[in-house]
């Protein structure tokens, strides 16, 4: 049985987050994204042009729906565009670091030691693109407690058997200390 320690750690010791070395994800992430918000325009957009054959009013009230739809597509767009730029992750022995957000940036860092499972989902346009989100759940949570979106399809399964063998061994060790 081992005893407990708890020693104090000078600060210079301690890693810095920005001296990580980030990966980004898949270069077809926009692309996708790209793809699922056109999709939604123009969902919307035929459904604004039937209702307009329905209502019978001024051709002037189109255009400004199409406008407003023009609007926020592109707003949607743009974020898509930037949060897939700013959205980096950091593999490192004991944990994973996740970047990410536009207007509101967030660093996440989880121990593999938390992690009790992971799972790997895929939208149409992600299967089309050949890219998966990872999925981390910890212990106490009621859902999923860190995401990477937009991986390639080989990587989230190689992030995913590392973190769930450290997640393992990290129990393993646990258990033998006891």
């Amino acid at each position: 049985m081992s005893t407990f320690t708890n020693h104090q750690v000078n600060p210079n010791d301690i890693t810095q987050i920005v001296e990580l070395k980030y990966e980004n994800v898949s270069k077809h992430a926009f692309n996708a994204s790209l793809l699922t918000t056109f999709i939604f325009f123009a969902v919307i957009l035929i459904g604004a042009i039937v209702s307009w054959f329905f209502i019978e009013r001024d051709f002037y009230i189109v255009l400004i729906i199409f406008g407003i739809i023009t609007f926020f597509t592109l707003l949607m767009v743009l974020h898509s565009y930037y949060y897939f730029k700013l959205l980096k992750y950091s593999i490192r022995e004991k944990d994973l670091t996740l970047k990410e957000g536009v207007i509101f940036l967030s660093t996440t860092t989880l121990p593999f030691n938390r992690v009790q499972h992971a799972e790997i989902n895929q939208s149409f346009t992600q299967r089309f693109f050949k890219i998966a989100t990872l999925n981390l759940f910890t212990s106490g949570g009621t859902g999923v407690d860190m995401s990477i979106h937009s991986l390639d399809e080989r990587r989230a399964e190689e992030i995913k058997a590392f973190i769930l063998q450290k997640s393992a061994k990290e129990e393993t060790i646990g258990l033998n200390d006891e």
